[in-house]
């Protein structure tokens, strides 16, 4: 019975604190972020494997809030049931745009789970908060971006985030 209760306890807290943090965003303080360099240490938090090669030129963002978001994201896809060697990160900046795109070979969504899996506090995992794609969501609109959910032909699912490139594109973004 205590076991139960000290899980009880370690999930409202995280949920609460998941909350928090969802609730408080700060607006984004985009700078020019190397990617080789985010991209190690990204890969320190969560297995992954490239896709391509990382472009040359460095990104533009809030580097704590995409690594979050990117955190968010390949959590999920680890957790989507598909080989770990199978969880994909492709960064292509192209026209302004930096997009950003974690893939998996698990089973993907049903439509009616993804129309809803963006929303705040749905969540179909048994211990989920339903925040990790929320925030992830919040995190690319802060920065006048967006994120899309797709599920890929032969399975698994891809989850992108398109940004803007530059700190003129970002400004031009958010004012729409």
């Amino acid at each position: 019975m205590f076991s139960a209760i000290a899980e009880r306890a370690e999930h409202l807290h995280h949920f609460v604190s998941g909350y928090a943090t969802f609730a408080k965003l700060p607006a984004p303080r985009s700078e020019s972020v190397p990617w080789q360099q985010f991209v190690a240490d990204l890969k320190g938090q969560q297995p992954f494997t490239h896709a391509q090669p990382l472009p040359e030129l460095p990104g533009w963002f809030d580097r704590v809030q995409v690594e979050q978001a990117l955190i968010n994201l390949l959590k999920n896809a680890h957790e989507a049931g598909g080989a770990t060697a199978e969880v994909e990160l492709s960064i292509i900046c192209a026209g302004g745009d930096q997009r950003i795109e974690v893939r998996d070979r698990g089973s993907g969504m049903s439509q009616t789970v993804l129309a809803q899996a963006l929303l705040p506090f749905y969540s179909t995992k048994r211990s989920g908060t339903g925040l990790g794609l929320a925030l992830a969501r919040e995190i690319a609109e802060a920065h006048g971006g967006r994120i899309q959910l797709a599920n890929r032909e032969g399975g698994g699912l891809s989850a992108t985030l398109d940004l803007p490139w530059s700190p003129a594109a970002a400004d031009a973004k958010v004012r729409e």
